[in-house]
């Protein structure tokens, strides 16, 4: 009796010393576990508008027990929300060789924000992926670890560039604007391509203009190229012929890109610096007797073309009028003066005698050209 006493007692005291040990030793394995994960070899693909991040977990369980672990990954960018996918459950045997677990995260582009979109298209973003295991040797302990790692999203259009317009010519119901932009392609695997519509309205809102531009940029390239825009002149002929002046127009330029599905838009203010093609007309009169009765109105008009890109071309011809209606008409001049031109034209008017000495006579200019007709009063004789 006494020694089968004994030998329980033994038993208890191994069992006591066993069982912490045995904890101990669990809880190593555990730890040697995770400080054995790893992720290795990220990277990033697109394909049919889908962003896939994909790394290696490594896991290596040097024993002496075997091992179960739960593992989970997500993935997150600087602002966007987390995506988590939740890999199978995993046996590790004890003594096993580093295992290599592939581990992959999608981000469906069409299923993002608008707010991130936008983003995603202009700017570059640090996407996180984190793998979190759960390791455990039950029912004794578990444990659990996270892994990471990170990389960078490139945006397809970099620095999108409007810049600033340049007058190419005018017609007299158009003038034609050339308008560049540029943007850096610098995602590796995204190719750009899409069209561009741009509409331009004056000041007070009013469509008066726009245009299109095609879009094709190569992966990790710099994109640049032209829009020809064409706007509609202002309706005030009077001081489009006569006077410098500052016009200026929005443009508003959106894209669709094909393969990515996001919307790009631009805004930009548009100022023409518009040099008067008829700048300070000045005229000069002489009287010259024709006989006793008449008298020959010699007039001299100057003026100066200081439009940068239009040359005026049309006809100027001299009326006189007195209070009472009269109206003396006299030789219509060709003019055609090219930008920085400061041409000099000769009129003659024959005008009777009596009209001269009894009323003031106002000198006006019926000017023709192709943006319109005016007449220009510019002085007046008696």
């Amino acid at each position: 009796m006494i020694k089968g006493v004994t030998v329980l007692n033994l038993l208890i005291l191994l069992s006591l010393l066993l069982v912490p040990a045995l904890v101990i030793i669990t809880a190593n394995n555990v730890a040697e576990i995770a400080s054995s994960i790893k992720l290795d070899n990220t990277t990033q693909s697109l394909n049919n508008g889908k962003f896939t991040l994909s790394s290696v977990l490594t896991i290596r369980n040097p024993g002496p027990f075997n091992a179960e672990a739960g593992v989970t990954a997500s993935v997150k960018g600087s602002q966007g929300t987390p995506i988590s996918v939740t890999a199978p459950q995993l046996n590790v045997k004890a003594g096993s060789p580093l295992q290599r677990i592939p581990v992959s995260v999608e981000i469906d582009l069409s299923k993002v924000s608008e707010e991130d979109a936008r983003r995603f298209a202009s700017r570059s973003e640090n996407f996180t992926i984190e793998v979190s295991a759960n390791i455990g040797i039950p029912p004794i302990t578990s444990l659990t670890v996270e892994a990471t790692s990170q990389v960078t999203w490139l945006p397809p259009i970099h620095n999108f560039t409007f810049g600033q317009p340049i007058i190419r010519g005018m017609t007299p119901t158009q003038i034609n604007v050339e308008v560049p932009f540029s943007f850096d392609n610098q995602s590796p695997f995204f190719t750009v391509n899409g069209e561009g519509l741009i509409s331009v309205s004056n000041s007070t809102g009013q469509q008066v203009g726009g245009g299109t531009l095609t879009i094709s940029a190569q992966p990790l390239t710099k994109w640049s190229d032209s829009a020809k825009i064409t706007i509609s002149p202002p309706t005030n002929l009077r001081d489009l012929l006569l006077k410098d002046s500052t016009l200026r127009y929005r443009a508003d330029a959106n894209f669709s890109l094909s393969g990515l599905p996001i919307a790009t838009q631009l805004t930009k203010n548009i100022v023409l610096n518009w040099g008067a093609p008829i700048k300070t007309p000045q005229i000069t009169t002489n009287l010259t007797p024709v006989n006793s009765t008449h008298t020959k109105v010699i007039a001299t008009l100057s003026f100066k073309n200081n439009n940068k890109y239009l040359t005026i071309i049309g006809s100027i011809t001299p009326k006189l009028f007195d209070a009472s209606g009269n109206t003396w008409v006299g030789n219509t001049q060709q003019v055609q003066a090219a930008p920085g031109e400061s041409p000099s034209l000769n009129f003659s008017v024959i005008v009777p005698n009596s009209q001269l000495i009894s009323t003031s006579i106002k000198v006006v200019l019926g000017i023709e050209t192709q943006l319109g007709s005016v007449d220009l009063e510019v002085g007046s004789i008696g």
